[in-house]
């Protein structure tokens, strides 16, 4: 197995764990999604063609970074 391979499915998993965690809307789901893009922008610098990979990690780093204040915002509202 191939270290491309191996990066592969571990960030498969990561994604797969980020989105469980999203959807069971634990607070920091977010942060764990913006430094999971990092396995995806090591995955897309390593596999051939990876530029359009590349592409969508920063989309979604954008995203994370915008939702994480917003989530913490909520989660400060909710507390007693």
């Amino acid at each position: 197995m191939t270290a491309v391979t191996i990066l592969a499915w571990l960030t498969t998993c990561a994604t797969v764990a980020v989105v469980f965690l999203t959807m069971r809307k634990v607070w920091w789901a977010p942060i764990a999604g913006l430094l999971h893009e990092g396995l995806w922008i090591a995955f897309a610098l390593t596999s051939e063609g990876g530029w359009p990979i590349m592409f969508a990690a920063m989309l979604y780093a954008i995203v994370y970074a915008i939702s994480i204040p917003k989530w913490w915002r909520e989660r400060q509202e909710a507390r007693p």
